[in-house]
């Protein structure tokens, strides 16, 4: 396998799918007419607006809320936010929130609580709702919960090639460090754990800040991040973070100049889907919905 493809993925793949389907919805906010027609393909939605971080790294929560609730209109059908959450929660539901607390870049707070405020929002009572990263073994609403939701930024990773969404629920395992063998390969396991099987309803990756190399466990460089202002939402995972691997390896193609592998091979994705069959990494199974702004895409 050629250096800068580890997971069996191009950037020229999405990039010719994307185009193939016509689907660059450069108008926004969203507008009921925008949303697409169902498809078998597994469906993500790329978002991005140049505001919602400043230069100086501020975070306007209010944009990355509003862009959050179109990526979510968009990504389940609907008309509005409200509707697309009844596709995924009501009040007969208990719903944990895996977020990611990492210090250098985690999911932000503000996200955080929009989410819980849409939960209880479609009826999900207060008490039936919690977001952690870690501990959530030992919390009663994730041990008793009946739909999760995903949430986190992404970034290169020491032992997976990248930290997604899938890497996300690893916390989910009593022995998380288990799967850090052969960069990470038996991570689609993790679905089919009781407290996971069939209940992680929608996946939103982060893509703010990201970060695109590393150089060792927990190693964070602000020089490998840089404003991608975006975000990315999907009821796959595999295909989230297959199209948040190709936006990362066009980054690091632009800023070194070359194919340079990840300092592990990202193969946790392609696995997740030939091995496990949790989802579609192929870029002929997904369809890569883009709206807002277009500068610097990179995918």
């Amino acid at each position: 396998m050629t250096p800068g493809n580890q997971n069996g993925l191009t950037r020229r793949d999405f990039v010719k799918g994307a185009a193939a389907a016509g689907l660059t919805a450069a108008a926004w906010p969203l507008a009921a007419k925008q949303v697409l027609a169902k498809s078998e393909m597994s469906r993500v939605v790329l978002i991005r607006d140049p505001n919602v971080v400043s230069v100086d790294g501020t975070l306007d929560g209010q944009i990355l809320i509003r862009m959050f609730d179109d990526a979510v209109t968009l990504l389940m059908n609907e008309a509005n936010s409200t509707a697309a959450w009844k596709k995924m929660a009501n009040s007969d539901d208990v719903v944990g929130v895996k977020s990611n607390v990492w210090r250098f870049l985690r999911t932000p707070p503000v996200l955080e609580n929009h989410i819980a405020k849409k939960l209880t929002g479609v009826g999900v009572k207060p008490d039936n709702i919690d977001i952690r990263d870690r501990g959530i073994l030992k919390n009663e609403v994730f041990k008793n919960s009946t739909a999760i939701i995903n949430v986190r930024p992404l970034r290169a990773h020491h032992w997976a090639g990248v930290g997604g969404c899938i890497k996300n629920l690893i916390m989910f395992d009593p022995n998380p460090s288990k799967y850090h063998a052969d960069a990470c390969a038996e991570l689609g396991n993790l679905f089919d754990l009781p407290i996971l099987k069939n209940k992680v309803r929608m996946h939103c990756l982060l893509m703010l800040q990201p970060l695109y190399n590393c150089k060792g466990p927990h190693d964070f460089q602000k020089q490998f991040t840089w404003h991608y202002n975006g975000l990315l939402v999907s009821e796959d995972p595999v295909a989230v973070d297959a199209i948040g691997v190709s936006i990362l390896q066009a980054k690091r193609l632009q800023e070194f100049r070359e194919n340079r592998p990840f300092t592990t091979s990202i193969k946790h994705i392609r696995l997740a889907d030939e091995r496990y069959g949790l989802g579609n990494s192929k870029q002929e199974n997904i369809e890569l919905v883009r709206i807002g702004w277009e500068e610097g895409i990179l995918i």
